[in-house]
């Protein structure tokens, strides 16, 4: 199929902005990608170990006023102790609504927490009867083993969250060196192939001058036959 020269020029063009149109829709799609992986870093695994330092806190301060309470029997030592277990909770509920988290392990955390409140009021109950011995007994063995099992448990869930994120992290690494990569070859093959283009249309234009610039000397010279 001939084509003019007007047609064959808009052609160059149409092949040229397709390619711009594909090295920048894939340049887009990339930076979509890594922005999803950039979120989810910032947003969900920050946030978590933001959470669970201050879990870590909290079931710390608990230990503190149990054995506060225990020792001395002050009343606000079990406020104290109920009101960092309620912010333990409000965390671990905060961290459990979003999908970010291993399920498994925000349920073993909730379920050793409750099982050493559990325990706690025992405690209480023990020392309000003024059975003192029993009470230091559940503080030695039971209680110690359940603050052992919640703290070995937001470490589990720790481990997990940073595995997530270094893997995310190396996703992102991976990411960005392969669309640095495509995104050139793309850039340089538009580049050469848009020389090419230009370079056969110059030509193609060239050439047609040329004949032109014969037949018009023909007619000059009286020749009217050169078609």
């Amino acid at each position: 199929m001939n084509f003019s020269i007007r047609q064959k020029i808009f052609l160059s063009y149409i092949v040229m902005i397709g390619f711009t149109l594909l090295v920048g829709g894939y340049a887009i799609f990339t930076l979509l990608d890594l922005n999803g992986v950039t979120t989810s870093i910032l947003t969900n695994y920050t946030s978590a170990h933001a959470k669970l330092t201050k879990m870590n806190d909290d079931i710390l301060a608990q230990d503190l006023y149990e054995k506060r309470y225990l020792m001395l029997g002050q009343k606000d030592a079990e406020s104290l102790y109920w009101d960092r277990s309620r912010e333990f909770d409000a965390l671990l509920s905060e961290m459990e609504a979003s999908e970010a988290y291993d399920k498994k392990v925000t349920k073993s955390i909730a379920s050793n927490h409750e099982r050493y409140d559990g325990l706690f009021i025992k405690e209480v109950s023990l020392i309000k009867e003024g059975k003192l011995k029993e009470a230091q007994n559940i503080s030695a063995n039971e209680l110690k083993a359940g603050f052992n099992s919640v703290t070995i448990t937001l470490k589990d869930l720790s481990d997990k969250i940073k595995s997530k994120q270094d893997y995310n992290i190396s996703r992102m690494n991976s990411l960005t060196e392969k669309s640095l990569m495509i995104t050139t070859v793309l850039s340089v093959f538009s580049l050469v192939f848009g020389i090419l283009f230009a370079s056969l249309i110059t030509s193609h234009l060239y050439g047609a001058i040329g004949r032109l610039k014969e037949a018009t000397d023909s007619i000059k010279s009286g020749d009217f036959d050169n078609l």
